[in-house]
């Protein structure tokens, strides 16, 4: 379906559910849970988070008959572009996200208001920050796929005419944002959440 849904009937039986009932209640919460995989979603939003995806609506979510609405995380070039791109707070915001805001965010949002959604998010976040995007394991994939085209790029800057010099420039900016953005994100996720340190050590971040 579309990026926000409404081109798909079936999609807005789930939306419109989420933000006409206070999923704060268990009995609402619940029935979302049937309709929606709720753990898939959570690492999905999770992942474009952690990588500052300002381009986050480029999803797919779908399901099969009589399954629950399943996401796919893809279309993520716009991630890992600045150290302090898009907060979770830009990501939560209520007047959307994305490119002149035009991706809704209200379905998150209206989750957000259940406690035991928000300690599975924030338990999540910690994990795959501590598990996933690390320095460590961002700079390795970094030099693993720099290994399977470097020969080529070269070969296309000589054959165009571009500086070899841009190709370097690039890798140096992915790194720096590799190296920083971990960190840079448990701060915002203690400051946008209002968690205390023995909050954020409860949920599983660590500096």
């Amino acid at each position: 379906t579309d990026r926000n849904g409404y081109e798909c009937p079936e999609y807005m039986e789930l939306f419109n559910y989420a933000v006409t009932h206070d999923l704060s209640q268990p009995e609402h919460y619940a029935y979302i849970c049937q309709m929606m995989d709720v753990d898939e979603y959570i690492d999905v939003m999770v992942a474009q988070m952690c990588i500052g995806n300002h381009d986050n609506g480029n999803v797919k979510f779908f399901r099969y008959e009589g399954g629950k609405w399943t996401w796919a995380f893809f279309d993520t070039d716009h991630g890992l572009t600045n150290v302090a791109y898009h907060s979770p707070g830009e990501h939560l915001s209520p007047g959307g996200t994305g490119f002149i805001n035009d991706i809704s965010t209200h379905l998150i949002n209206a989750l957000m208001r259940n406690k035991e959604f928000k300690d599975k998010f924030l338990t999540r976040m910690a994990w795959q920050l501590n598990n996933i995007w690390t320095p460590e394991n961002i700079n390795a994939r970094i030099d693993y796929l720099e290994s399977l085209v470097k020969a080529d790029m070269v070969k296309d800057y000589i054959r165009w005419g571009y500086d070899p010099a841009i190709r370097q420039r690039h890798i140096d900016s992915l790194r720096a944002v590799a190296n920083g953005r971990r960190d840079v994100m448990i701060g915002y996720v203690q400051s946008y959440f209002d968690l205390s340190d023995d909050q954020m050590r409860s949920y599983g971040f660590v500096q």
